[in-house]
């Protein structure tokens, strides 16, 4: 079973926030809607939407009446999420500041619908960010200040305005990668004098030409053994 919870409020603002007091408590934030009158809609049109949301005839009638005359009506299902729901909406919701409304009852039993969710996670469908949330005063900055964090614009490929560069020359270029520092691929050793870089003579063990060793030789030590 689910319980229908309904709250007269003076205004959508205090409805709002016995709302987010609510959503913040585990009520799915589906389960429960802001009744106020739209531009031109009749106390009619008010009704048929409360009386979908399941309240009683008797009592939708008295609160399309007060609706239309500016107040706000908060309707909460509390079935099964969060646990206890029942007992724990009906202790979110005292003083709360409802106003007294001529109805017999603002608690009502009725039998819990199938949910048909398009989704998974019907309550969180991007998983790790929260829905955002209009009545709520907190907030990213640019809610509090009121500027635009995203611009329409084309991006550009420049950090500078107009996309101008600094230096007057190109600092990319589209030619093949080269191998050499030098314009054309040359060595050190062609451009600035004829030696050779690499030889092909065979490798010595000593550092001293022909490989002599002058201690050994001269104190007849043997450096090999």
């Amino acid at each position: 079973m689910t319980t229908i919870f309904t709250r007269l409020y003076p205004n959508p603002n205090v409805a709002g926030g016995v709302r987010d007091r609510l959503y913040r408590a585990g009520f799915p934030r589906h389960s429960m809607r802001v009744v106020t009158r739209q531009p031109d809609e009749e106390v009619s049109d008010i009704k048929l939407r409360i009386d979908r949301a399941r309240v009683p005839d008797r009592e939708a009638s008295v609160y399309a009446e007060s609706v239309v005359n500016g107040n706000a009506l908060l309707i909460v299902a509390a079935d099964y999420r969060p646990l206890g729901a029942a007992k724990a909406g009906r202790r979110l919701l005292e003083g709360t500041g409802a106003l007294p409304c001529n109805v017999e009852a603002e608690e009502f039993r009725v039998a819990t619908l199938p949910d048909h969710a398009p989704y998974v996670l019907k309550d969180h469908p991007r998983f790790l960010t929260a829905p955002p949330d209009t009545d709520h005063t907190g907030g990213p900055l640019s809610d509090q200040f009121g500027f635009s964090m995203v611009a329409s614009q084309r991006r550009g490929n420049s950090a500078i305005e107009g996309g101008k560069q600094i230096l007057p020359f190109f600092t990319l270029t589209r030619n093949r990668k080269a191998n050499s520092a030098i314009k054309g691929g040359s060595h050190v050793s062609r451009a600035f004098w004829p030696m050779k870089l690499v030889t092909g003579n065979p490798r010595r063990s000593s550092v001293i030409r022909g490989g002599g060793h002058p201690f050994s030789r001269l104190l007849g030590w043997r450096t090999v053994s």
